[in-house]
């Protein structure tokens, strides 16, 4: 019968493992883990969230770190701006506050080049249609602000993968 199979499959290995499942913790564990949690929050060596820079958003602690985040909606809703402002925010307060970690960007519709132009607009306040159509020429004031723009968010903890064969299964 399965069930018993299953049964001495599974006390099989909690006797390999000292009899102890390795998904469950005592309440002690959980509180001594919360103490130093909370004893570092207070002095300031660990955060629970960060900070995106959008207010809205941060106020209610919208990103916990290690989190991950799906969005999902109609064609034309503002996904990819939203997401990208949010991705910059925290990349940009990561690297202000010198906290360790980075912004990972899964896309399955737009290239990696396109991601990175679209942040430096963004930042830079100049409209890509101006630069692609020859406005706004190498020397003027609006593509130095872009050029700027594209050398800041180099340094920032940002990393895509825009492999169009992903599945939620490599994501996580």
């Amino acid at each position: 019968d399965v069930d018993s199979l299953i049964a001495d499959f599974v006390g099989q290995i909690q006797s390999a493992m000292g009899g102890r499942n390795s998904h469950y913790s005592t309440a002690r564990e959980g509180v001594a883990e919360l103490k130093l949690r909370l004893e570092n929050t207070m002095l300031g060596k660990q955060r629970e969230f960060v900070d995106c820079g959008m207010p809205s958003l941060t106020q209610h602690k919208m990103f916990p770190l290690s989190s991950l985040m799906l969005l999902s909606g109609l064609p034309s809703m503002g996904k990819t701006s939203w997401i990208l402002q949010a991705a910059l925010g925290t990349a940009m307060k990561l690297r202000e506050n010198n906290m360790a970690g980075c912004v990972s960007i899964h896309s399955l519709e737009m290239p990696l080049w396109r991601l990175f132009r679209r942040m430096a607009c963004m930042l830079s306040g100049v409209e890509w249609n101006g630069i692609e159509d020859g406005k706004y020429g190498i020397g003027s004031y609006q593509f130095d602000r872009f050029q700027q723009a594209l050398d800041y968010i180099e340094t920032l903890p940002i990393f895509v993968n825009d492999d169009d064969r992903q599945t939620s299964a490599k994501v996580v």
